[in-house]
């Protein structure tokens, strides 16, 4: 399934390899790996990835589905937003995100993410979405909160990165409690490729 959806100033879409060098820019940018637990990712799994990604259909089961987040005008992935789906009987989506450093503070990650919710709910059809952060990210969980979700727990030293153990915040959103807004563009495979308003 083609998968592209248009905001005001943001394409959100299926990546590809061609998102290598800007992939990379933004998940090794120093200030990016200080807020999550993650080694730096190399050019070899980065295009592995990415390649893998391109072809994701809609409906997997167990596995992460990342969407590109384009600036538009610039033709420029600045981030991704994306979610682990769960089997299919628990309608269930671990939510993530990852702006570039040098374009965060601006309401991007907002933007993306109010997308990522109409790709859930209105395409995969989840019941729940789920979002974790470390305590000390405060632009996530502010997000999280801005978006709707709700705090559900505080996670005393639940992970380990590197021998130091970090509490994390947990969040959710029903399908139910999700408040769309106006939706974005919307191109996909079954309309032949013709822009509607997904409404």
């Amino acid at each position: 399934m083609m998968l592209r959806y248009e905001t005001d100033r943001l394409i959100v879409r299926r990546p590809n390899v061609a998102d290598l060098g800007d992939y990379l820019a933004f998940r090794n940018h120093p200030q990016n790996l200080s807020m999550q637990p993650a080694d730096p990712a190399t050019p070899d799994r980065a295009s592995a990835l990415l390649a893998r990604q391109a072809e994701m259909p809609v409906g997997v089961e167990n596995i992460w589905v990342m969407l590109a987040v384009e600036l538009k005008g610039e033709h420029r992935m600045i981030g991704e937003v994306g979610v682990f789906l769960f089997d299919k009987t628990a309608s269930l989506g671990n939510l993530g995100w990852i702006i570039h450093a040098d374009f965060q503070q601006r309401g991007y990650a907002h933007e993306a993410v109010q997308t990522l919710f109409h790709y859930v709910f209105d395409v995969e059809g989840l019941r729940r979405v789920t979002g974790n952060c470390p305590t000390y990210n405060d632009a996530s969980f502010r997000l999280m909160e801005k978006l709707g979700m709700r705090r559900e727990a505080h996670m005393r030293q639940s992970r380990q990165w590197k021998g130091d153990w970090f509490d994390e915040y947990a969040y959710a959103l029903l399908r139910d409690e999700w408040q769309s807004p106006e939706k974005p563009l919307v191109v996909n495979a079954f309309d032949g490729g013709q822009a509607q308003n997904n409404d």
